[in-house]
């Protein structure tokens, strides 16, 4: 406190005024220039950036300056500085040469080449030459200077073209961004990597041929990257150590031997990021989502990695020393040599987890760790853990360790119908099978609506399967039950139809027919066949289309477009909405009502096989020819045969093949044959006819006799009470969703149920029947939201499953419950929390359960 100050800590002010009681000659304003250079002459003398940088932040404080006047004045300094370094009188002459080479140019512009070599000379270009490459440091720099200037001029704009420009100008020319301003930059795809640094040293000749240049990643050290989006960049070798990369988008990103040390990347998004031999050590990735993501060799020593998601990824040879990784999601990870001492599991997800040859876990926390279905090289390794006996294992899983054998596997396949081709998809999924002894398939028969197909998943994942094969019910509400899966390491493949875009990440593959193209083949082959067949007439078509389907609609517009091509006369008769057998007496009230209609066209099984019976029991076989899309079975090949029947075309999806070759890539996976990236798979579809006589044949032997076949029995779905889940995503959108640990007691659960149901019943009641509310919201459908709740009854988080809950949240009870409460979960501690689905109805009831399925 009473220390004396060292001359440069005396006040500006005071040292203004001795300086001038000494030289009164001089005016304060030079005085003040002459303190300013000598502040910035201090600055400079540091090589090191980072200890200039300090420096600087220093010097400004102490002149009472603001930064960044400060910061150009010292550029402008050393602008001037390198400036004067190259005035020197032994440049004069060059420069002169320099100056006058222009209007030696100019006044050569009409001579030939060879002209303008004689009349300059060698000794005038030699010296122009000079002059240019003596003065390029002082362009760079003024290079330098203006690229940091358009980098902060931007600090408040989301996407800059000239900003991505400036940094990447920095990068080439091997400086820095040390303590850049970023936040929320849009900076998707940015390559920086392309500074190499000339050298001269032993580990220039230390391989051969030589290594002249060495690459050096880009400096952003200090950063404030938050909530940037750096997607798909190329970062290998950067520096970022201590840089702010909170809640930024780092998917895809190159950043191989970063150096990331103390960095904040608290809730980004790594998914599939290269981080191979990277450094984190005490890095903040506390929710951060790392699904595939490629950290082999990284160093993550001390780093704090609770309630992320590192599923799938590969974790060989990383430093895991005393690492915090408690309630993380480590499923299918390959942590093969990995040091895991002292490291804290407890809680974590160490499912599939592949712990061989050499893992080191000793001293590490292991109670109530999830370790089924783990590799272990050793019984020792495990038990030099702590709580290693109160960690979930495998009964037996001493024994796999003693005898390890052959890897075994569990498909599962959901069974939602009787049609036909589920039962070709499983006689694909069991002919993989028998060709490997080590796969047991486990067919499950649910029911078509979403909800069966969400109970029939979790089923699965109880008898712990490896992978499961299925076609979605709803290409919307089917993503969430798949997200349950994906987080507990199972393999999902879609056949048939494939999730939207922003769902296809929790899915290794999908395969599909292209189905407007498959409506096309048939439509344009039934307009070829009618110019044969029904020549003279008009083609009166009639639809068993179930065309409101999305699933459906494809099939009728290509299927439209391929009868324009053929030029044919035709009319849109009549259609029937007919799609299930109860449907038949449909189909013949539309043949009765529209006696001309002379082809019938069906959109699948069903509606075809509905089509074909109608025409039969109607007696009209002779009159109306019927095209539909299904799959080829033996009863449909053998109708293909015949030509007295009304079955003239199909198409055919090969489901028997799509179940094979998925089960193939789901095992690939796996055993990381494949890439672990959602892989498309377009399948081939076949057009058979009745003139396909040999093809049909030759396919009948291979053809599932849908009535005598020898498939596997499926298990029926078990009623089972409401599920409680151990973990629960914090947002609807599971891709970038912290996830919280759940709240597992059943009594608790029940009273916040009530809790919840009291707070809201009463207020909405009375906003229902309140007659200034009538006139604000005129509701006609049910409002249903997605509401967490912690232990104590505090509502963190409230979220409409639809549009209209989403535009009506403020209306609602829960509005003035979360202006009370915080509702941003980043700021909240992490605490388990109650899942609850509110409903509001029109009529002021208010619904609140718990143990249901949301969807996105």
């Amino acid at each position: 406190m009473g220390r004396n100050k060292t001359p440069r800590e005396t006040e500006p002010a005071a040292e203004i005024k001795e300086f001038l009681h000494e030289k009164g000659d001089i005016t304060e304003i030079e005085n003040v220039l002459i303190i300013l250079e000598d502040s910035f002459r201090t600055v400079a003398a540091f090589e090191d950036s980072v200890e200039q940088e300090y420096e600087l932040i220093k010097e400004a404080k102490r002149l009472d300056i603001p930064l960044e006047s400060y910061r150009r004045m010292f550029e402008t300094y050393q602008s001037n500085k390198a400036a004067r370094t190259f005035n020197s009188p032994l440049l004069k002459p060059i420069k002169f040469f320099d100056r006058r080479l222009g209007d030696i140019v100019k006044w050569c512009e009409n001579l030939s080449i060879y002209s303008l070599a004689t009349v300059i000379g060698q000794f005038t270009l030699l010296a122009a030459m000079a002059a240019y490459f003596l003065e390029a440091p002082q362009r760079q720099q003024q290079a330098i200077n203006e690229a940091r200037e358009e980098i902060r001029e931007q600090n408040d704009v989301e996407y800059s073209q000239s900003r991505i420009d400036a940094i990447q100008s920095l990068n080439d020319m091997c400086e820095s961004l040390l303590g850049g301003q970023l936040v929320k930059a849009n900076l998707q795809g940015i390559q920086l990597n392309k500074c190499y640094k000339f050298q001269l040293s032993r580990e220039t000749f230390a391989q051969w041929p030589p290594q002249l240049f060495k690459h050096e990643g880009f400096n952003l050290s200090q950063s404030n990257l938050a909530g940037a989006n750096l997607k798909g960049a190329n970062l290998e070798g950067a520096n970022l150590e201590g840089a702010n990369l909170e809640g930024a988008n780092l998917e895809g990103v190159n950043l191989k031997g970063a150096n990331l040390k103390g960095a904040n990347l608290k809730g980004a998004n790594l998914r599939i990021a290269h981080l191979e031999q990277a450094d984190l050590e005490s890095a903040n990735l506390d929710g951060s989502f790392m699904s595939r993501i490629n950290l082999r060799d990284a160093n993550l020593t001390k780093a704090s990695i609770v309630h992320a998601v590192l599923l799938w990824s590969n974790l060989a040879g990383a430093k895991l020393i005393q690492v915090n990784l408690e309630h993380t999601n480590l499923s299918r990870s390959n942590l093969q040599g990995a040091i895991l001492y002292k490291a804290n599991l407890e809680g974590a997800l160490l499912r599939y987890a592949d712990l061989r040859n050499g893992t080191i876990m000793i001293g590490a926390e292991l109670e109530d760790a999830d370790l089924k279905r783990a590799k272990f090289w050793s019984a020792d390794q495990l038990e030099r853990a702590y709580n290693w006996e109160k960690a979930t294992k495998d009964s037996n899983w001493e024994a796999k360790i003693a005898n390890p054998g052959m890897d075994t596997y569990k498909i599962g396949f959901l069974i939602p119908n009787d049609a036909s081709s589920h039962k070709l998809y499983q006689q694909g999924i069991e002919k993989y099978a028998k060709e490997h002894q080590n796969i047991e398939v486990i067919p499950l028969k649910t029911g078509d609506s979403p909800q069966a197909e969400a109970e029939g998943i979790r089923q699965l994942l109880a008898q712990d399967v490896d992978a499961i094969v299925l076609r979605p019910r709803d290409l919307q509400k089917s993503a969430t039950a798949i997200f349950s899966a994906y987080i507990s390491g199972v393999v999902t493949i879609n056949v048939g139809d494939c999730l939207p875009p922003e769902a296809q990440n929790v899915v290794f593959a999908c395969y599909e027919s292209d189905s407007s193209k498959m409506g096309y083949d048939i439509g344009k082959y039934m307009g070829s066949w009618a110019k044969k067949e029904l020549t003279g007439q008009v083609v009166n078509i009639g639809f068993v289309d179930g065309a409101d389907s999305t699933r459906y609609f494809p099939y009728l517009q290509g299927f439209l477009a391929g009868i324009k091509d053929t030029g044919i006369r035709w009319n849109y008769t009549a259609s029937t909405n007919a799609k299930s057998p109860e449907d038949l007496e449909k189909v013949k009230a539309m043949l009765r009502n529209n006696p001309n209609i002379n082809v019938l066209w069906g959109v699948n099984q069903t509606t075809t096989t509905l089509a074909i019976r109608a025409v039969k029991e109607l007696g009209l076989s002779e009159k109306v020819n019927v095209f539909g899309i299904v799959p080829l079975t033996r009863n449909f090949a053998n109708q293909l045969l015949n030509p007295k029947e009304p079955l003239q075309s199909i198409v055919d999806q090969s489901p028997s093949n799509v179940g094979y070759e998925a089960t193939k890539h789901a095992i690939a996976v796996i055993e990381g044959k494949v890439p672990r990236e959602y892989d498309y798979k377009p399948f081939p579809h076949h057009l058979f006819t009745q003139s396909d006589q040999k093809p049909v044949r030759k396919l009948l032997d291979s053809t599932l006799d849908l009535e005598n076949n020898n498939l596997k029995p499926a298990r029926l779905l078990k009623n089972l009470p409401p599920h409680i889940l151990s973990e629960v995503p914090s947002s609807l959108d599971f891709t970038k969703a912290l996830m919280l640990p759940a709240i597992t007691d059943k009594e608790t659960l029940d009273q916040l149920q009530g809790q919840l149901q009291k707070k809201t019943a009463q207020n909405w009641q009375t906003l229902v029947n309140s007659k200034a509310n009538q006139t604000v919201v005129s509701l006609t459908d049910n409002l249903v939201y997605r509401v967490l709740v912690n232990k104590n009854g505090t509502v963190i988080s409230a979220e409409g499953l639809d549009e209209l809950s989403r535009s009506l949240l403020k209306t609602t009870p829960l509005a003035n419950v979360l202006s009370q409460q915080a509702t941003n979960l980043s700021n909240q501690e992490i605490q388990p929390v109650a899942e609850l689905q509110v409903v509001f109805f029109p009529n002021g009831v208010v619904e609140v359960k718990w143990g249901k399925i949301f969807v996105p």
